[in-house]
């Protein structure tokens, strides 16, 4: 195994594929564009969310994941798997339908600043 697969379902993925959407940072997309964590999901993307350590095969650096039994009900969480590139394409093509939201090749954003009345 490479230094981090995850095999979930069935399918594997190699490190340079996999990108984990932790549940705090699918809150926040999920908050800022309305209904894309579903549109990940019937995109295809792995979703882990019902406990169930046996669907997931995770290794990082060899040390490898329990794989059975059920994470404590006070910590059941929902994780997408989406690569890097897919889940930038959904949030750009939502950032691109925003009327008053410009992106621009070969810039890099250092950082925000905003006006008097607090617009960026």
């Amino acid at each position: 195994m490479s230094l981090a697969t995850i095999r979930f379902l069935g399918v594997e993925c190699r490190r340079d594929d996999i990108h984990l959407l932790a549940p705090g940072g699918a809150h926040v997309i999920g908050e800022l564009f309305p209904g894309i964590l579903e549109e990940l999901a019937a995109a295809g993307v792995p979703v882990w969310d019902d406990a169930d350590l046996c669907k997931v095969d995770l290794s990082i650096g060899g040390h490898r994941l329990a794989r059975s039994g059920t994470v404590p009900d006070d910590q059941v969480t929902t994780a997408y798997y989406p690569s890097r590139p897919f889940l930038e394409y959904h949030v750009r093509r939502r950032l691109r339908a925003i009327d008053h939201v410009t992106l621009l090749a070969g810039h890099e954003a250092a950082e925000l600043m905003s006006t008097p009345s607090m617009t960026v």
